[in-house]
């Protein structure tokens, strides 16, 4: 019977097991080097383990299977230079411990194993790392494993965005880790035991401990295994080291706080604003209004259809008389036939695989200042033609932009992705709201240096990532303020 009982153990806990877990062995460390801000481990197979130091509670740990760390655009972490801290590197038999005031980390040079302890507690135990190579859109990767042992622990789990499990503490669960609609990918990690983790890769992944003896925390696309352990213990200073990489959410002006008029959809400008004005005469509060889909003549040129919106700039002012901001649904689809598709086609922004029927998602660019690009043909002309400009014709000036970004705010609905090639497809499903954010920061940003706080740009996107402000946890949207220098974006998470 105990036989039996062990088979059957045994096949629950393998069929847990992703299959490069279940037979991968362990490579011993054949040398280990002190660096200037910590140390560097080479195992027998030529992969090459750093452990960082960037502060007395903070662990860079970088693996890569080949020796080699490529220099790739990090999306969400924006500390990149730290202040040397005090550390020191001890060794005893086939271990070496690195450690600071707060935190050790013991590296098993048999196995490989690095364990985080914080005096004589025992935190967290990163047993295996493993990259399987792996072809994506024809381009030679790795998928990424790391397999964190926990044998008896019962700590609680916590973070990681926003999901429709009904879950809170996520001990004993799996949850995928890609943007979607109604769930947020934020690959932050919080313990009870007072550590965090931060997985710090842009595509999809999953943190699964459904076998709560140990948690594996897989990505499908990357060039190495990188994440921060954070120590607090307090989940304050958790959450502190995390925005301290990936950078400070500023605070929307206070009528973003305010309540939203929104339904699907207003039909005309006659509909739109005679909403508003009913609020102010029933004297009921509202801060702004929401013009949702189908405003335009065609999908993608973002031309107010005149029929039905015949004063474009009569709209946004008759809305600031009564003292409501508005904000404009854009989606980013774009059908053929009108001037931006053609140009966009033309430049190769659109991906292949991606077209449906008549009209196809934008793709982002492949050239290094994409996100400005593409951000001159998805915002720029909204600015615009709001204000019934034309976009090749005069340029948007410092009172017009104030004018704008003082009541009208855009919502960019759908997905947005691009090509493997520019690292913003399968290796970066977490980033195009970002960086479609930072297109506006781009075609914004100068006229709006001087604008004051309270009357800052707001997007509302439908994607997650990084440095969130506020999310409405009802339609997995998020709004984006733009720092008025442009030097930082608070975006989706």
């Amino acid at each position: 019977m105990r036989l039996k009982f062990a088979v059957i153990v045994l096949a629950i806990f393998s069929a847990s097991l992703p299959a490069s877990a279940q037979w991968s062995k362990l490579v011993p460390v054949s040398k280990v080097v002190k660096e200037s801000d910590g140390l560097r481990a080479t195992f027998m197979s030529g992969a090459v383990l750093k452990l960082q130091v960037c502060s007395d509670a903070m662990i860079h740990v970088l693996y890569s299977p080949n020796g080699v760390f490529p220099s790739r655009p990090d999306y969400v972490v924006t500390k990149t230079s730290w202040p040397a801290a005090q550390f020191k590197i001890e060794s005893a038999g086939k271990k070496t411990m690195l450690s600071t005031s707060l935190v050790t980390v013991t590296l098993d040079e048999s196995s490989g194993s690095i364990g985080f302890s914080a005096g004589k507690e025992q935190l967290f135990s990163d047993a295996q790392r493993i990259m399987t190579p792996e072809v994506v859109n024809g381009e030679k990767t790795y998928r990424a494993e790391m397999d964190a042992g926990m044998y008896g622990s019962h700590e609680g789990f916590y973070g990681l965005g926003q999901h429709q499990a009904g879950v809170w503490n996520y001990h004993g669960e799996s949850v995928d880790l890609s943007q979607e609609n109604t769930n947020i990918a934020v690959p932050m990690l919080m313990s009870s035991k007072g550590y965090g983790i931060f997985w710090n890769n842009t595509s999809r992944s999953r943190v699964n401990n459904r076998f709560v003896h140990v948690m594996y925390i897989s990505s499908e696309v990357a060039d190495t295994i990188d994440y921060y352990f954070i120590y607090g213990p307090d989940f304050d200073k958790i959450v502190a080291g995390y925005r301290e990489l990936t950078g400070a959410a500023p605070m929307f002006g206070r009528w973003a706080y305010g309540f939203w008029q929104c339904k699907n959809r207003y039909k005309s400008q006659e509909e739109l604003v005679g909403i508003a004005q009913k609020y102010r005469d029933l004297h009921l509060p509202a801060d702004n209004i929401v013009q949702d889909w189908f405003w335009w003549y065609t999908m993608g040129e973002p031309v107010f259809d005149k029929t039905r919106y015949p004063n474009p700039i009569g709209l946004v002012e008759d809305l600031h008389k009564n003292k409501f901001h508005l904000m404009i649904s854009f989606w980013p689809y774009f059908r053929p036939g009108t001037k931006i598709y053609e140009d966009m086609d033309k430049r190769g922004f659109f991906i292949d695989k991606t077209k449906v029927g008549a009209f196809h998602p934008a793709g982002l660019p492949d050239t290094d200042d994409g996100a400005g690009r593409i951000g001159e043909h998805r915002h720029a002309p909204f600015l615009h033609h709001v204000h019934g400009l034309d976009h090749h014709g005069a340029a948007v000036g410092p009172n017009l932009v104030r004018d704008v970004v003082g009541g009208v705010h855009i919502h960019i609905g759908g997905p947005v992705r691009g090509p493997r090639a520019a690292h913003l497809g399968a290796d970066a499903r977490h980033v195009p709201a970002l960086l479609g954010g930072q297109a506006v920061a781009a075609v914004l940003g100068a006229p709006l240096h001087d604008v004051p706080p309270e009357e800052g740009a707001v997007e509302l996107t439908r994607l997650g990532g990084v440095r969130t402000a506020v999310v409405d946890p009802g339609r997995d949207t998020v709004l984006v303020r733009l720092h008025l220098h442009g030097a930082l974006l608070s975006e989706a998470g």
